[in-house]
């Protein structure tokens, strides 16, 4: 195969794969343009899974407790927070979110 095949080949993966410009992390997460998800489906625990369209991929689980609470742990690359009745949590952990999820009461 010559060279200028190889080098077209090499352009069209480029042109036609998906680019992320950019890594989320939990300091940049609120700052960013967030993708649109293209795809997702629910899991047999109850939480999702799935991709954007530049092929992220994110989750969200939800955390088991002995108190009743529905606290779901989402997750794209580097960043993780859980998701609430009362809103949005960026905690450490999970006992972590447990506790500031009372104080916001």
């Amino acid at each position: 195969m010559s060279k200028i095949n190889l080098l077209g080949i090499g352009l069209l993966f480029t042109v036609c794969l998906p680019v992320q410009a950019f890594y989320y992390t939990n300091q940049n997460f609120l700052n960013l343009d967030h993708e649109t998800p293209v795809y997702f489906e629910t899991t047999y625990s109850g939480g999702f899974w799935g991709y954007t369209d530049t092929g992220r991929e994110f989750t969200q689980k939800p955390i088991i407790n002995d108190l009743d609470l529905r606290i779901h742990r989402f997750t794209i690359d580097e960043v993780f927070f859980y998701i609430t009745d009362r809103g949005p949590i960026f905690a450490e952990s999970d006992l972590q979110a447990v506790s500031i999820y009372y104080t916001l009461s």
